[in-house]
């Protein structure tokens, strides 16, 4: 006969509660998101616990989704009176939140009633243009999956990028969800980037509503022109900074601009174009170079070919797309250096 280990049932239940808590607080950092990963991934108790705490007490999981059964230790055979009461007091929370729930969506046009509805737009290979409405339309970046509801005017973007240019359209809003975001924009032109769990607002002209959040947790951002925001899947919404508005659209109009662009961003951005993908040689300090240029869309490889001839980088021997420190570009640079130096003496 085993025994049910009633500490270690708590202790991992209290860690789980902790976990839940730090993370939709919305001040969770860098740090504490890595801890939690790892003790997430630890045991699968760990996970257990988790899914059963935040079943109870998130409301963004879906009711639709099977009830975890109690995290279970080393394969014990029977609850104690304590954890039954745990239970029952667990149900009662749970009925609850499902009427709070239940009540919001029924008095809101909740994104999950229109998950599936919609036309699919993909911009795969080049940069595609859609008419939203008469007054609206949306221009895709390479590698873009976004799908538009007509009748709700919701559009969902899953991966990408697009530009949105909705300044005519001045009666009937439309509502963009991407990620945990959602902007509602009237009279707006704007910029929306999708990245994993990163998504990133920029405002060119009017003015958009940004909400992220849980229910009970929503934060709400105005931004005008000029402001962008990010909001992160775990990490919730971000501040709200000034943007390099003309840098960010540059791609609208086919083009790259960078104005001392830190060189992996220049490079995330020129991978999107390329067919072979260029990367930078780790632990040599090449991520602290800057760039500047701009420079065609249809012509990526000229980019390439400017920071080879500007920097002191090369392609490395015998690799694919890896960029390493050129050596004798230091040099010369370093000698042309004291020179000016020893003039100016």
């Amino acid at each position: 006969m085993t025994i049910r280990r009633e500490s270690n049932v708590d202790k991992i239940r209290a860690q789980a509660a902790y976990w839940f808590t730090r993370i939709n607080s919305g001040e969770a950092t860098e740090q504490e998101l890595k801890e939690f990963r790892k003790w997430h991934s630890e045991t699968p108790e760990n996970a257990h616990s988790y899914l059963y705490i935040r079943y109870f007490c998130d409301a963004d999981y879906l009711p639709s989704e099977p009830k975890p059964e109690p995290p279970l230790i080393e394969g014990s055979v029977r609850e104690s009176e304590q954890s039954k009461l745990w239970h029952w007091l667990s149900g009662g929370l749970l009925f609850l939140i499902g009427m709070v729930v239940m009540l919001y969506i029924l008095q809101s046009d909740y994104r999950f009633w229109y998950e599936d509805a919609g036309h699919t737009v993909l911009s795969e290979t080049t940069r595609t243009q859609y008419r939203l409405s008469e007054q609206a339309y949306s221009v895709l970046n390479r590698g873009t999956h976004m799908r538009y509801d007509d009748k709700q005017r919701h559009v969902y973007l899953d991966q990408g990028q697009a530009y949105f240019d909705m300044r005519d359209e001045l009666n009937d809003p439309i509502t963009i969800f991407a990620g945990e975001s959602q902007i509602r924009a009237l009279g707006t032109s704007l910029d929306v980037l999708k990245e994993g769990s990163r998504v990133r607002i920029t405002v060119e002209s009017g003015h958009a509503e940004v909400s992220a959040g849980s229910w009970w947790r929503k934060r709400v951002r105005l931004l005008v022109p000029g402001q962008s925001v990010e909001v992160d899947d775990w990490l919730g919404m971000q501040k709200v900074v000034v943007a390099p508005v003309a840098e960010r659209l540059a791609w609208v109009q086919g083009k790259f601009l960078f104005v001392n662009t830190p060189l992996p961003e220049v490079l995330k951005e020129l991978n999107r174009y390329r067919h072979q993908t260029l990367s930078l040689s780790p632990g040599v300090g090449l991520e602290a170079l800057m760039f500047s240029g701009e420079f065609s869309l249809d012509e990526p490889e000229t980019v390439l070919e400017a920071m080879l001839e500007h920097l002191p980088i090369r392609l490395g021997f015998g690799t694919q797309g890896i960029l390493q420190p050129d050596k004798q570009k230091l040099l010369l640079s370093r000698a042309e250096m004291l020179t000016f130096l020893f003039a100016l003496s």
